[in-house]
């Protein structure tokens, strides 16, 4: 089976430090018809320790995309990104970039993700982020057994 809208919901992960951004990322996958389970956390430390599965968030799920800024608090988003790609288990999880760096910026600090999105202070344009970030999710996401 092929992964597609309409038989999978991605887990997604947003890494965000700046509350306003979060809700706008959310709110933007919403406008896009997300209706799956969506966490925030607001620095890297925490992002890796959900992925990790350690407190406090035991038993929570992995998540099959991450939205992640690239500057943020205690560990920046290309060390989180290095973290994903450097785990076996991780290593399938399809990484957004969003971040308000110009694009070669981020092409360069993350090379190793799927995509890359410029924030926008326009809420025309934020809408659409949502729908280009599921685009990339499904884009890059192979089979699903």
């Amino acid at each position: 089976m092929t992964a597609s809208p309409e038989t999978v919901t991605p887990h997604i992960l947003i890494v965000e430090d700046n509350p306003l951004d979060a809700e706008l990322t959310r709110w933007s996958l919403n406008e896009a018809g997300f209706k799956g389970e969506l966490v925030v956390v607001n620095d890297g430390l925490e992002a890796v320790a959900l992925m990790r599965g350690e407190t406090p968030f035991e038993n929570h799920w992995i998540p099959e995309l991450v939205i992640l800024d690239l500057n943020l608090r205690l560990m920046d988003g290309p060390e989180v990104l290095q973290f994903i790609r450097d785990t076996p288990e991780l290593q399938k999880i399809r990484v957004a970039i969003l971040s308000s760096s110009p694009e070669y910026i981020m092409r360069t600090k993350a090379a190793k993700a799927d995509c890359y999105f410029s924030k926008s202070s326009s809420l025309d344009v934020y809408a659409s982020i949502g729908k280009r970030i599921l685009g990339c999710y499904w884009e890059h996401s192979g089979p699903v057994s």
